[in-house]
């Protein structure tokens, strides 16, 4: 755990900010001078590491599917820093959708296949 950050200090709570867009959102936020909560499902050792390396920062493993773990979440953040002022809702979740493993075969192309192909469905 680092350092909380100071009282007058405002602190942000990015979900989904060990890595991309959320861990770009952290760093601005730590540049500003925000406490900055990080959080993610899985990235424990990354989370951590992030943590230390941005220094105004905490990082709490939850997940958001499970209300104990959001409160606990909440608890931990208002717990290091005494305060909660911005929530970034970053966290997303993604399946891998298998694809066929042949498509068939459109009898049209270029522009008039672009535009005909909007009826297709792919249940």
């Amino acid at each position: 755990m680092t350092q909380a950050p100071n009282r007058a200090s405002p602190v942000a709570l990015a979900t989904g900010s060990t890595s991309g867009i959320g861990a770009a959102i952290a760093r601005r936020l730590s540049a500003k001078g925000y406490g900055v909560v990080l959080h993610a499902l899985r990235s424990a050792q990354t989370g951590h590491a992030f943590a230390l390396a941005l220094g105004n920062a905490i990082y709490v493993q939850a997940d958001l599917a499970d209300d104990a773990d959001r409160v606990r979440l909440v608890r931990e953040a208002l717990s290091w820093s005494g305060r909660l002022d911005v929530l970034i809702n970053n966290a997303g979740v993604s399946w891998v959708i298998p694809m066929p493993t042949s498509w068939p075969r459109l009898p049209l192309s270029g522009k008039r296949c672009m535009r005909s192909a909007s009826w297709l469905r792919f249940d």
